[in-house]
């Protein structure tokens, strides 16, 4: 009865009767349903095309086409790779006669009316999609007579993403309006209402082969894909119509942006109204990016990256310079100013206003009173939420960057675990290494240290001198590893506990300073994360911060300690 169905399928292929397969593909084919594995029937059936060298080119792709379809949906999601590479096989007998070809893409466009007598509407498109998919990859040419093929599948409700496939691959051209009428009939219908994978396949081949009309024009199609959430096919939307040169680019691009915008998609925005501002215009371009930079500077401060404002800043400063919009700029400076006043930053605040109105002319309310001293203020406020370096330890450690220094140094801190950290910046291998006990911390300047074999070595007695505590340590001790080094100094079995598995079962779990809220009564403040490490002298502040972060990790693990003896139940960093 397949067979049947496909032959009729393949009729305006070929004007010869179609003849019955010889009896091995015949056997070949009915062993199919009732396979166990039907990655071997697969193999089967190419093995029959191999040795039936007298059947002709129609029973070749109806043949492919049962195998490839009935075989591949009992083998969906089970076989991977293995279950591709024997599909693509079996394909490339189809695939080396355009004829072939031709009928087996028509014919697994088509297999979707026997899966929508299925308890699905649609059904499961996967297996007809991957037979397909190995049948394009394997043609290496145009295939002759093929755009006829398409035109003639349109009416007949294929499954639309295997037929832009079969466009792409063929290198054919297709009727344009058979094809909106197609993808109109698919992505309007409403009973039963289509689902997003049906969506995606119209919409793929409206972007393949200018599949739109003025009752479903571009920016219709973009409006349908972004309620279905396929921004990507959204995207492709608009580029299909702008390399096309269409009156409906523009509505399309404006379509887009306004979408993302609506559902609070401020980055994607802000990138498609930059991708398609030839499209769009200013105006969204620079809604886009202010909303976008809004967002970031909430985040930003949230890290404490405070440096990081005056970029977002200036980001919305160029996109508004081309639209003279004052508004947007003054917008955005506002909002930074409101967020740092949040976050007790309020003398920043005030030295930004200050230097935006000074600099860029941009004048901006600040939006607290400015009496007092505000950086004593911000200063009392922080102490009160941060761990402060002087509640624990005396003074900030100076950077040591000479081996000698370094062993006294380490003398110093006594026997007992030593808690770790490393900063690092932009450039290979690590900036820093801090380590803490009881009895004090260093900062160890690591690219200096490793430059002589003198200061690897005593890098190594400073590392395997006791049992070592990190949080969420791998990649700091990936960073050790990778410092180009003028002798190894990091054991393959150096004794490395992470502390964040003694927080959660997890692996990632909560960070440090959200750890040391719950474990010290307060946050560690985060401003000094991404400063420089490689520059040189490090400020006072850059150096308490490095220096608090093990002084950190030390504190918590004595918390835990007070509980329970929490060094056996941390995670041993596997040998490398």
């Amino acid at each position: 009865m397949r067979l049947m169905r496909l032959g009729r399928l393949l009729s305006f292929m070929s004007s010869r009767a179609r003849v019955l397969p010889p009896a091995s593909l015949t056997a070949a084919i009915e062993s199919l349903p009732a396979a166990p594995e039907s990655v071997a029937a697969l193999a089967r059936v190419r093995a029959a095309l191999d040795d039936d060298d007298g059947i002709d080119a129609d029973e070749q792709l109806a043949a492919a086409a049962a195998a490839a379809a009935t075989a591949l949906e009992r083998a969906a999601h089970r076989h991977g790779k293995r279950g591709w590479t024997t599909l693509r096989d079996a394909a490339r007998p189809a695939a080396a006669s355009p004829a072939a070809a031709c009928g087996l893409g028509a014919a697994l466009a088509l297999w979707r009316d026997r899966r929508q007598n299925t308890t699905a509407p649609h059904g499961d498109a996967a297996p007809s999609r991957a037979a397909a998919a190995a049948l394009f990859a394997s043609v290496d040419a145009p295939l002759a007579g093929a755009g006829p093929v398409v035109d003639a599948l349109l009416p007949h409700k294929p499954d639309l993403k295997i037929v832009a496939g079969f466009a792409r691959s063929a290198r054919c051209d297709v009727e344009p309006a058979r094809a909106a009428a197609a993808v109109r009939r698919e992505v309007l219908s409403t009973d039963p209402p289509p689902p997003r994978d049906a969506i995606g396949g119209a919409l793929a081949l409206a972007a393949e082969v200018g599949a739109w009309d003025a009752a479903c024009p571009p920016a219709a199609l973009v409006t349908v894909a972004a309620e279905a959430g396929l921004w990507a096919a959204a995207e492709g939307l608009v580029k299909a119509a702008r390399d096309r040169g269409d009156a409906g680019a523009a509505p399309a691009a404006e379509t887009l942006v306004d979408a993302c915008l609506e559902r609070g998609l401020h980055r994607q925005a802000d990138t498609h109204a930059s991708q398609f501002s030839d499209l769009c215009g200013a105006g969204r371009l620079v809604e886009a990016r202010l909303r976008h930079g809004e967002d970031t500077i909430r985040k930003v401060v949230k890290k404490q990256q405070f440096q990081l404002v005056e970029k977002v800043v200036a980001g919305v400063d160029r996109a508004a310079r081309q639209n003279k919009d004052v508004e947007a700029r003054r917008r955005v400076r506002a909002v930074a100013l409101e967020v740092l006043a949040e976050a007790s930053e309020r003398a920043l605040a005030r030295d930004l206003r200050n230097t935006w109105a000074a600099r860029d002319g941009v004048e901006v309310d600040l939006g607290f009173a400015d009496t007092g001293d505000l950086a004593v203020l911000d200063a009392a406020a922080r102490r009160a939420k941060y761990v402060q370096w002087d509640e624990v330890l005396p003074a900030v450690p100076e950077l040591i960057d000479d081996a000698t220094r370094l062993d006294a140094a380490v003398d110093e801190l006594g026997a007992g675990p030593r808690a770790f950290d490393v900063e690092w910046s932009d450039r290979a291998g690590a900036a820093l290494l801090q380590l803490a006990t009881k009895e004090g911390a260093v900062i160890l300047d690591v690219p200096r240290l490793c430059a002589s074999r003198e200061g690897c070595a005593a890098l190594r007695r400073a590392f395997r001198g006791a049992p070592l505590l990190g949080f969420g340590c791998s990649q700091d001790l990936a960073r050790l590893r990778a410092t180009p080094a003028a002798a190894p100094w990091v054991d393959a079995d150096q004794e490395v506990y992470d502390l964040q598995t003694a927080l959660t079962q997890k692996r990632g779990g909560p960070g440090l300073a959200a750890a040391a809220k719950a474990y010290l009564g307060k946050a560690l403040d985060k401003s000094q994360q991404c400063s420089d490490w490689d520059a040189r002298p490090l400020s006072e502040a850059q150096r308490a911060y490095a220096a608090l972060d093990a002084v950190a990790v030390l504190l918590i693990h004595e918390k835990l300690r007070s509980v329970d003896d929490a060094i056996e139940k941390l995670r041993r960093i596997p040998p490398r």
